[in-house]
């Protein structure tokens, strides 16, 4: 058996052509030795867990951009020094 190329568009194949490159048969499946020979060669069919990434850790992975800490600064020194956005000044 030839290696899978496993990068290739699967989803985008007909059912026919999958089986025949997988070199399987599609009414009785794989021998039990090729499948566990294909279990030790590629593993368990199973989607990989990552650890997971904590809401605060997201949120504080936001200001990690310069641009968004020179706002920030200049947000704080506006309210600082007391000049409020337009919307907030009294027009009397």
């Amino acid at each position: 058996m030839t290696s899978v190329d496993q990068a290739q568009d699967w989803h985008r194949l007909e059912p026919a052509q999958a089986i025949a490159q997988i070199h399987s048969d599609p009414s009785r499946g794989l021998s039990r030795s090729e499948a566990a020979r294909r279990l030790s060669q590629y593993g368990f069919n199973e989607i990989k867990s990552y650890d997971q990434v904590s809401p605060w850790a997201i949120f504080l992975g936001q200001f990690k951009n310069v641009l968004i800490l020179i706002l920030l600064v200049a947000t704080a020194l506006s309210a600082f020094l007391g000049q409020p956005p337009k919307r907030w000044r009294s027009y009397s």
